[in-house]
């Protein structure tokens, strides 16, 4: 993080001065076709400082919509995935589940179906599980012949 330069700072005023809509659950000023998030931009001006790509602008109370300067803080890409996917392994709102293998029977009939199929989401859908899952035990199988 670094000062802000005369003419950035009067860049981020003018931006404040541009339309403002919802995206994507933020507010976002729309400033010569492109979007900056108000949160984002607010907090910089206020800290009179440029924010690295890698620093996010989080909400300490959840909500998106609320770009009160108390409700802002800094932190870097990893502590605010951290903070948003703890426990989900990146699904967010969805805990991990540690197994998601599949019957012997089931790989047996993946396997049977990859000689006469060459789609993975074909096979899945006869399986009954995703095309990613197909991909992964075809994968394993060709690997250990």
């Amino acid at each position: 993080m670094r000062d802000l330069t005369f003419t950035e700072r009067t860049f981020l005023e003018r931006v404040c001065k541009s339309h403002l809509h919802k995206r994507n659950g933020y507010w976002c000023f729309t400033f010569r076709d492109k979007h900056y998030k108000r949160n984002r931009v607010l907090f910089q001006l206020y800290l009179n400082k440029k924010l690295e790509v890698w620093e996010n602008v989080h909400h300490k109370d959840g909500n998106k919509e609320n770009d009160s300067i108390e409700n802002l803080e800094i932190k870097n890409a990893g502590e605010h995935i951290s903070y948003h996917h703890a426990g989900t392994r990146g699904r967010k709102n969805r805990p991990y589940i540690k197994s998601n293998k599949l019957s012997q029977e089931k790989i047996n009939e993946i396997l049977r179906l990859s000689k006469t199929i060459n789609n993975y989401s074909e096979i899945a859908r006869k399986v009954g599980t995703n095309g990613t899952t197909v991909e992964k035990y075809i994968k394993l199988e060709r690997i250990r012949v």
